[in-house]
């Protein structure tokens, strides 16, 4: 938000080049201190009381929503409730059910296109394909399941490989959004 502002970059270099005497240490102390000071002031007066309009537009969303879901779509609603996110997309999607459904050839293909090594891409997939599931009964282990889809919810590696994933799906919203 403040680096789209026309403003935000004149303030920090009129900060950042003005004269403060000291040693370099206490220059630069005293300067980020100016720097904080001026943007506070002038995120004040540019964008005002931020908690505020936050709970005016989320009022005006839900309200928007509960018409919604009971006169049933309408243009009219989606272009206030489009209004409400300022026209930015937003999905609610249910973490547990994402991470358990999640391509195994879909993510070796995103850690392609994110220009990875193939070392590293076929030991990933190794690691993924050759895993196994045991299963308990009365205690005592009755077998092995082999996992077709999905990334383990208490393995180290998972949450790093739904992440790529999660920043893949943003990049390619934000390309949709863009050339629409």
């Amino acid at each position: 938000m403040w680096l789209e502002h026309l403003n935000f970059i004149a303030i920090v270099r009129r900060i950042i080049i003005s004269p403060v005497t000291g040693r370099p240490p206490q220059v630069v102390i005293n300067k980020l201190r100016s720097l904080k000071k001026a943007l506070k002031t002038w995120n004040w007066e540019v964008f005002g009381d931020l908690n505020c309009a936050i709970v005016r537009k989320s009022a005006e969303l839900h309200s928007i929503q509960l018409d919604l879901s009971n006169c049933g779509f309408s243009d009219d609603l989606f272009m206030a409730e489009k209004k409400c996110y300022r026209g930015n997309l937003a999905m609610k999607i249910d973490i547990r059910k994402a991470f358990d459904i999640l391509d195994w050839s879909f993510l070796c293909r995103v850690l392609q296109a994110f220009d990875l090594s193939s070392a590293f891409v076929d030991r990933i997939d190794d690691i993924l394909r050759l895993s196994r599931l045991s299963v308990l009964s009365n205690g005592v282990p009755e077998g092995y399941l082999c996992c077709s889809k999905g990334v383990f919810q208490r393995d180290l590696l998972s949450p790093f490989l739904f992440g790529i994933a999660k920043d893949f799906l943003s990049i390619l919203l934000t390309r949709m959004v863009g050339s629409s």
